[in-house]
Parts: C-alpha cells; sequence; structure tokens
C-alpha cells in the first residue's frame, strides 16, 4: 500500500495545469514531433530523479533542497536554491492566475480578463487563509472529478479526431516546447518526502518514480494525441490563436467538439487541473515564505501572505503580456 501510493503522489504533482498549454506548444511541430520531446523529456526527468535519490542517500533523513545543498555543494548555495524555488513556483502562480481569469471570463458572457481573475483569487482565497485541512478538502473533491472528467473526455470525443492531423509535422520544432513538457515532469520536488515515506529504500523509491512518470507520460500522449487531432494549427479558431491570445488548448477544443456535453466536460477538466495545481502551488509557497522569514502560522499571516503573493500576480494579469506561457516555459521551465 505505501508503493501504490508513493506512485499516485508522483503522479499527482506532476500532472497539474501545465498539461493545458502543452498541446499549444507541441502543435507547432506536430504529434510526432511532439511525442518524441515527451520521451525525452519523460527519460531525463526521469534519470534526474534517480541522480536526487543517489544524492538523499548521503545525508541525513529528513532532508530538502536547502539542507541537500548546503551539504554536497555549500552554505552559499542555499541563496540559489531559494532563488530557484521563488522563480518556479512564482512563475506557476502567476500562470494559473492568468488561467483562471481567462477561464472565468470565457465561462461567464460578458467578464472581463480583469474580473474574472478577481473573482477566481477571492474565490479560493478563504480555504488558502484557511490553512492545510480546508485547502485538503477541496483538493481532494476536485482531484476525483478531474480524473473522472479525463477519463469521460477522451472516451466520449475520440471519435471527433481527424487522424489526418496527426500527420502533420515539423522536425524542426521538435524540442522549441522542451521547457513547458520539463514543467509538466516537474515531480522532483516531492522526491524528498517520498524518500523519507519509504523510509529510504532506495529499490521502492526508484520504482514509485518509473511508474508514476510512465503513467504520467501515457496520459500526457493521449491528451496531446486528442487535442491535435481536433483542433488545427492555423485558423481563427487554432492552436496558434489559442497561443497569441494566452490561451489553453481547451479554449478551441470546446469550439470544434460537435457535442456540448463534451464541451462541459472540457471546462470542468480545464477548472479542475487549473485549480488544483493553483491551491497546491499557494499553498506551499505561503509556507516556504512562513518559514523563510520566521513568521507565525496563524491565519493573519496567511491572510499577509496571500496579499503579498495575489497582488502582484493580479496586476501581471493586467499586463499584455503572454503571463501563462511566459510563465510555464521560460519562468517555471528554466528554474525546474
Amino acid at each position: 500500500m505505501k508503493q501504490f501510493n508513493a506512485i499516485f503522489l508522483v503522479i499527482g504533482t506532476a500532472i497539474g495545469a501545465g498539461m493545458l498549454g502543452m498541446p499549444v506548444e507541441m502543435g507547432w511541430g506536430g504529434f510526432l514531433p511532439g511525442l518524441l520531446a515527451l520521451v525525452v523529456t519523460w527519460f531525463f526527468s526521469m534519470v534526474s530523479g534517480f541522480f536526487f535519490v543517489k544524492a538523499l542517500s548521503h545525508v541525513k533523513t529528513g532532508a530538502n533542497f536547502l539542507t541537500l545543498s548546503e551539504s554536497i555543494l555549500s552554505k552559499s548555495s542555499r541563496i540559489y536554491i531559494v532563488f530557484l524555488y521563488l522563480l518556479l513556483f512564482l512563475s506557476l502562480l502567476f500562470a494559473y492566475v492568468k488561467g483562471g481569469g481567462v477561464f472565468v471570463s470565457e465561462t461567464v458572457n460578458g467578464a472581463s480578463i480583469t474580473s474574472g481573475t478577481l473573482f477566481f483569487i477571492l474565490l479560493f482565497l478563504p480555504f488558502l487563509i484557511g490553512g492545510h485541512s480546508f485547502v485538503g478538502v477541496i483538493n481532494s473533491f476536485l482531484a476525483v472529478i478531474l480524473a473522472g472528467a479525463f477519463v469521460l473526455l477522451i472516451s466520449m470525443g475520440h471519435g471527433e479526431i481527424n487522424y489526418d492531423l496527426l500527420l502533420r509535422k515539423d522536425w524542426s520544432k521538435t524540442f522549441s516546447c522542451i521547457p513547458l513538457l520539463v514543467t509538466s515532469f516537474g515531480f522532483q520536488g516531492v522526491i524528498p518526502s517520498l524518500y523519507n515515506y519509504l523510509e529510504g529504500n532506495e529499490k521502492e523509491v526508484i520504482r514509485s518514480i518509473v511508474v508514476g512518470s510512465f503513467f504520467v507520460l501515457v496520459v500526457y500522449v493521449l491528451w496531446n494525441g486528442y487535442i491535435l487531432g481536433i483542433v488545427p494549427l492555423n485558423g481563427t479558431i487554432s492552436l496558434v490563436s489559442a497561443s497569441l491570445n494566452d490561451q489553453t488548448a481547451i479554449s478551441p477544443l470546446c469550439y470544434f467538439l460537435g457535442s456540448s456535453k463534451i464541451a462541459i466536460l472540457a471546462r470542468v477538466f480545464y477548472f479542475c487541473a487549473l485549480t488544483t495545481s493553483f491551491l497546491g502551488v499557494s499553498i506551499s509557497l505561503m509556507d516556504f515564505l512562513k518559514d523563510a522569514l520566521k513568521l507565525d502560522g496563524n491565519i493573519k499571516t496567511r491572510a499577509k501572505l496571500a496579499f503579498v503573493l495575489f497582488v502582484p500576480a493580479f496586476l501581471l494579469s493586467e499586463t499584455s503580456l503572454r503571463i501563462f506561457y511566459l510563465s510555464l516555459k521560460y519562468g517555471a521551465g528554466l528554474a525546474s
């Protein structure tokens, strides 16, 4: 059972809102070049996990990124680790806030991205201020809906796939999507917890990484084949238009699906994938800042931290920058 739970910990950590924009980035090269990029990214992500496990075996039990860097590198490396951590999680937060605003504006007729972003933040702010127990309950609830929506979406919508679209390819753009794919295979952050949970059993940790990450790879292949087989690259409503308008692949997908029920499923999947990732990143960032600044963990402190995080995120979402893709691809991707 512990091995089973560990595998799903890897799966749950990796799969998130990054897969919403993945087909748009992979679309430039096509399905087959994107498949190659996916396999290459998966392999190197998995191997990096192996190296991480080996590094953890040389330090005391319970070590995290900071302890590991100080033990193996130097105490000054702590600064770089903190910088990369903040770059990764802040980039993810900015992307998810913008994605939430776009979702609300597209779902509610007449709503602007500004009002949509504000509504999305305020909707989940009480849960984040409430702490881990509140976030855990809603996160588990949304995760169950997410899994169900994905299975139904693939099973009900496979008849809409145009397999000719999957044959289009441009090998010169094969690896342009790698930074975003690296973000989407980002399970390494949970490895210290995994190592401690499995009591330092390296074989079981590595088995969890192999099985869990391979499952994630299969999900991503199915997802990208589904999207790229339905949504064309060019056109008024296309993958290119989604990229230029900082939208995920869900927006054009809903347009091309022949069934309103399937389109609703797609939006449910979008919302759950985005929100579960948003809640996890937000609570992790708040905990990190609380520990780094030696703050109390009361409601008042969490409210202040939420203000510090979400005001910049809201202001950034108001700019003309493609925050969703810039954050996931260049911020989170490079930090990962």
